[in-house]
């Protein structure tokens, strides 16, 4: 499971950043990916409402999260640079993959472990056709 979700946050940064080529509407890409996640998951309105809030603060801090790894776009020159750079990295993913347990704990308190699952397999459904999607529309801007 966690070897899902870290490919599932891959995945997202990825597509979010091919996105941005495509002019990316990360408000609309919110909207869309709640609305797929509560038909999917079968979330009630009730549901919807306790769990979005939480959701949307963890997508926030996640993304803080990807933007700090983005400053290690560029190699360093010494292998120092080198090795502080893969260690920061390292730290980072691991706070990530952190922040994503406690709030899993915290989806947990307002939506059953089944419905936590149905919704983390609508994310990644979600996620990888946004992938593909945006992944075609740079195929047909290059061919063009």
């Amino acid at each position: 499971m966690i070897k899902r979700i870290s490919t599932t946050l891959f995945i997202a940064l990825i597509a979010i950043s091919t996105m941005a080529h495509c002019k990316f509407d990360p408000v609309k890409f919110r909207a869309d990916i709640h609305k797929y996640i509560a038909v999917e998951a079968k979330l009630t309105q009730k549901e919807s409402a306790a769990f979005f809030p939480l959701y949307d603060e963890m997508l926030n801090k996640m993304d803080a999260y990807r933007k700090q790894m983005r400053s290690f776009k560029k190699k360093p020159q010494t292998e120092a640079e080198c090795k502080k750079a893969i260690n920061n990295c390292d730290d980072i993913q691991i706070k990530m993959k952190q922040t994503e347990r406690l709030y899993h704990s915290k989806f947990l308190k307002v939506i059953s472990a089944s419905k936590l699952y149905d919704v983390l397999r609508a994310e990644r459904k979600f996620l990888k056709s946004s992938f593909r999607k945006s992944s075609q529309t740079s195929n047909r801007k290059k061919n063009k």
